[in-house]
C-alpha cells in the first residue's frame, strides 16, 4: 500500500466521506500509509453501520500473513474483521481457528502507532475486506498488507495491458494530445499528473488501442488526472462512448454511453455482451473543452471459454403489456453459505403515488435482460452461474438455459439488458443519477440508479425521489419504500 505497488484502480469502500468543499473526499487511495490524508466512511445514513468495508484486489491469489491498521488522532478503529473471496462475490470471514467464530483483530487504541495483526494461518485469496467491528468517533483507517502473491492461472478476464505495459506506446493512437498530455500517458493509474488529454478546441476526441489480435472484451475503466496536491487538476470525460473495430457500441437499441470519472477514482463497467475487437476506441464526442483520462481494457483471448457477465448491482424497466415494471438486484456471497446471498425484486402499483415490491424466485442471483417480444427475462443463478430464462414477465418461475440459447436471445433486435449501476469509488459527487445510469419505461417515467439507491421522477414531482437504497448485508440486499 505505502509503496504504491497495489494501484488505486484496486482499491474500493462500501462509502467514504466528502462535502462540497472537499469533493475528492476521504477517498480509498487515502488509505495508504504516509497519505496526505485519511480514508473515512461517510457520515449520515451508515455511520454506525457495522458492515463498512475498505476492499483491495490483489489481482491474483496472494498469502497475506499480516494486516496493520492506523487512525487519525481522535478517530480511529478499535478492532475489524477480514473477509476474502476468490471471485469478488463468494465471501467468507476469517474465523478463529480454536472457536471456530468470525475473528475480531484488535487495532490501535490511538493514532500511533500502527498496530500489526498476525494472521495465522493466512489467508489466501485474491480480494480482501477490513470491515471495522468498533471504533473511536468515526471509522478511519490507513492500512498496509504483509504477504506474497500465489501462481494463479485461472481462466479469468483480466486486463490486457494498459496498465501493465504489456500494451506498447506504438500501440495507442489518439486524434490529437498536449504537450503535457501525450497518449503514452492514458495508462490506468500511469502516475501523478499524467493523463492523456485531448485539445480543448478539437472535434474529433478518441483514443485507440490496437490489441493486434481479437480479444472477447468484458469491461473497460475510466480514470480521471490526480495532481500532487490531491485536487483534480483537469477535467475528466463526463461520459464516453465506445467504438470496437471502428463500429460504434451500441446497447438497447441505441448509442450507449458510459459515465466517466469525476476524479481520479476508476469507474469500471460491464459489457453484459462481450465485443471481440482487435482495436478498441475512446470516443469523447460531445464533450466540450479540455479533457484528461486514463484507461484499461478487460478481456480474454477469443478462443478460450466466454465468462458469465455478472452484474451485482442494476435495474431493468421492463413491462407486462399494460403497466410498466421495474426490477433491480444486487447481491454478492455471504460467509457460509452454499448459495449466494442477493436479492431481486420488482415493483407494484398499488395505486397513485404508490409502489411496492416483490421479490423473485430466490435462485436467481442478476438479471442481464427482457425480451419485450416474448416478455421473457433472463438471468444468471446464484449456484453454477447457469444462464436462466423467466416462465412470465413478472419473474416468479425460472428454468435453466444453455449458453447457445442466450447467444441468440441477445442478438434479437429489441432485446433490453439491465442498466448496471458502478459501484463506489462512485463517478459524481451528487446523489442524484447522473444520465448515463437511467432509463424510461413505457408510461415516460424516469428511473435513475447512485451510488446510494433507486430514485425515480413521478409525474406530479419534477425532481429525483429516492425509492429503494442499496444495502449489501441483512435479510434484504436492497429495501424498497
Amino acid at each position: 500500500m505505502r509503496d504504491g505497488k497495489i494501484k488505486e484502480s484496486q482499491l474500493s469502500c462500501s462509502s467514504y466521506m466528502k462535502t462540497e468543499m472537499n469533493k475528492t473526499g476521504n477517498c480509498p487511495h487515502f488509505s495508504r500509509p504516509g497519505s496526505p490524508g485519511i480514508f473515512m466512511v461517510e457520515e449520515g445514513l451508515l455511520q454506525h453501520d457495522r458492515n463498512h468495508y475498505l476492499q483491495v484486489d490483489l489481482r491474483s491469489r496472494t498469502k497475506v500473513e499480516m494486516v496493520s491498521i492506523k487512525g487519525s488522532h481522535d478517530t480511529y478503529v478499535k478492532s475489524f474483521q477480514v473477509h476474502f473471496s476468490d471471485d469478488n462475490i463468494k465471501w467468507m470471514v476469517y474465523k478463529d481457528k480454536t472457536t471456530g467464530k468470525p475473528k475480531e483483530f484488535p487495532a490501535n487504541d490511538k493514532s500511533t502507532p500502527a498496530k500489526v495483526s498476525v494472521i495465522s494461518p493466512p489467508i489466501i485469496s485474491q480480494y480482501l475486506r477490513i470491515n471495522p467491528r468498533s471504533w473511536s468517533t468515526r471509522v478511519s483507517m490507513a492500512i498496509e498488507f504483509y504477504g506474497c502473491r500465489l501462481v494463479d492461472k485461472r481462466n479469468v478476464p483480466r486486463p490486457l495491458g494498459m496498465e501493465s505495459g504489456t500494451i506498447k506506446d506504438s500501440q495507442i493512437t489518439a486524434s490529437s494530445e498536449t504537450e503535457n498530455g501525450t497518449r503514452d500517458q492514458s495508462r490506468l493509474n500511469a502516475g501523478p499528473e499524467k493523463a492523456w488529454c485531448v485539445q480543448e478546441s478539437d472535434q474529433v476526441r478518441t483514443l485507440t488501442i490496437d490489441l493486434q489480435k481479437e480479444y472477447s472484451i468484458t469491461q473497460i475503466s475510466i480514470q480521471g488526472k490526480m495532481c500532487h496536491t490531491g485536487d483534480v487538476c483537469e477535467f475528466p470525460p463526463e461520459f464516453v462512448y465506445l467504438k470496437f473495430d471502428g463500429k460504434r457500441f451500441q446497447q438497447n437499441g441505441k448509442k450507449r454511453r458510459f459515465s466517466g470519472s469525476q476524479s481520479d477514482h476508476v469507474t469500471t463497467h460491464t459489457l453484459i455482451v462481450p465485443q471481440r475487437a482487435s482495436k478498441v476506441t475512446f470516443d469523447l464526442s460531445g464533450t466540450q473543452g479540455k479533457r484528461c483520462m486514463r484507461v484499461e481494457v478487460y478481456g480474454k483471448p477469443v478462443e478460450e471459454e466466454e465468462s458469465v457477465a455478472i452484474v451485482k448491482r442494476g435495474f431493468l424497466c421492463a413491462y407486462d403489456g399494460n403497466q410498466p415494471i421495474v426490477f433491480l438486484c444486487v447481491g454478492e456471497y455471504n460467509e457460509d453459505e452454499v448459495f449466494p446471498r442477493s436479492t431481486c425484486l420488482r415493483t407494484q402499483d398499488d395505486g397513485p403515488s404508490r409502489i411496492s415490491s416483490i421479490g423473485l424466485d430466490p435462485i436467481l442471483f442478476t438479471l442481464l435482460a427482457f425480451d419485450p417480444q416474448r416478455k421473457r427475462l433472463y438471468g444468471v443463478s446464484k449456484r453454477h452461474r447457469l444462464y436462466m430464462e423467466s416462465g412470465d414477465v413478472y419473474g416468479l418461475e425460472w428454468h435453466v438455459i444453455m449458453p447457445v440459447k442466450w447467444k441468440s436471445v441477445r442478438q434479437k433486435p429489441g432485446i433490453k439488458f439491465v442498466q448496471e449501476v458502478p459501484f463506489v469509488p462512485e463517478n459524481r459527487f451528487t446523489r442524484h443519477p447522473a444520465l448515463e445510469v437511467t432509463d424510461t419505461d413505457v408510461k415516460g417515467i424516469k428511473w435513475g440508479g447512485s451510488s446510494l439507491g433507486l430514485h425515480f421522477i413521478p409525474p406530479s414531482v419534477n425532481k429525483w425521489l429516492l425509492v429503494a437504497i442499496w444495502r449489501n448485508h441483512g435479510e434484504l440486499r436492497c429495501h424498497l419504500t
